[in-house]
């Protein structure tokens, strides 16, 4: 949380904390948060490892309809919030929520190496940074 603070006068939109983890990952130490620009818009991401290798994230923009964002495989409705959902083969690669007019998104390592659980639990526990 307070890597997201310190970035949160750099955007323009309220920024969404991860309350839920995987079990055996942590913030990365070499690049733990990036705030940047992707095209003309404002975007953060946090990243996690596991300490093996394998790198997951959370990422958040202004850009709505980011090229990445195209054509979800799925939607879902867990507690009044609408999901969308990426799937690679069986595996969930990337959960997206939308919350007034910003884009935040779990995706998976590489390899998919978190359980479709496990990122819809991370994706769910994403809660607003307060002002």
């Amino acid at each position: 949380v307070s890597l997201l603070v310190g970035a949160r006068k750099r955007v323009p939109y309220r920024l969404y904390a991860p309350t839920v983890i995987d079990a055996n990952s942590r913030l990365d130490d070499t690049t733990p948060i990036r705030v940047y620009k992707l095209g003309d818009h404002n975007a953060v991401r946090l990243t996690y490892t596991n300490g093996v290798g394998d790198f997951w994230g959370v990422q958040m923009t202004d850009w709505a309809d980011a090229p990445v964002l195209g054509d979800p495989n799925d939607s879902t409705v867990i507690k009044r919030r609408t999901y969308r959902l990426y799937y690679s083969g069986p595996h969930l690669h990337m959960v997206v929520l939308e919350v007034d007019g910003a884009t935040y998104w779990v995706t998976n390592t590489v390899l998919d190496k978190l359980s479709n659980e496990t990122m819809l639990e991370i994706a769910k526990g994403l809660r607003p940074l307060s002002r």
